[in-house]
């Protein structure tokens, strides 16, 4: 995942059943590998969020088969 301008926030990756990786993020540029469980997973998306939790971005689902 690379995400710009978002220094401070967290980063999530979601399925249908919740969190499966969370960061914090640093930098205003940042490139994150993860490796995430999905062998259950429908879908994996990702949300980037503030301090405060509001949202500051949202991607679409990428589905799994």
């Amino acid at each position: 995942v690379r995400v710009l301008r978002g220094a401070g926030g967290c980063l999530q990756l979601l399925d249908q059943s919740g969190v499966l990786f969370e960061k914090t993020l640093p930098g205003n540029d940042e490139h994150i590998a993860a490796r995430v469980p999905v062998s259950a997973s429908l879908y994996v998306r990702a949300e980037l969020r503030a301090a405060d939790g509001a949202m500051m971005a949202l991607s679409n689902p990428i589905y799994l088969d």
